[in-house]
């Protein structure tokens, strides 16, 4: 399991370590959990307030993506535009690989932004 946490509780791990979850690592403000089972699968968020703060913990976190990636594929086009007669051919592609590159992220992330939106459990 994952668990979106930038900021977490002094306890955070405590608790779910007393319900039987192990951790097994972290990257970032992203833990991963897991725990044996039989039978249906566990989880951790169970009530709809749990569901709701890690849909827009997630969501956040991939709109800050987005708009990163939004602008740096702005500011590829405007200096591309801007500065077009200056540049080399070999310059002119590198400028459209990565607003080719920064418009694609773009749109990907906004898939999954849409995706976890309409896929909240709350």
């Amino acid at each position: 399991m994952y668990d979106l946490e930038a900021v977490p509780r002094k306890d955070y791990k405590a608790t779910y370590e007393q319900f039987g979850w192990e951790l097994v690592g972290k990257m970032a403000s992203v833990y991963i959990w897991r725990k044996d089972y039989d039978g249906e699968r566990p989880e951790s968020f169970t009530d709809t307030e749990s569901l709701k703060q890690r849909g827009s913990r997630v969501i956040r976190a991939i709109s800050f993506s987005f708009y990163l990636f939004l602008l740096a594929a702005v500011g590829l086009t405007v200096g591309l535009v801007l500065f077009f007669d200056g540049l080399t051919t070999e310059q002119k592609i590198q400028y459209a690989v990565g607003m080719l590159l920064a418009y694609g992220f773009t749109v990907y992330l906004g898939m999954v932004m849409r995706s976890v939106s309409r896929t909240k459990e709350y």
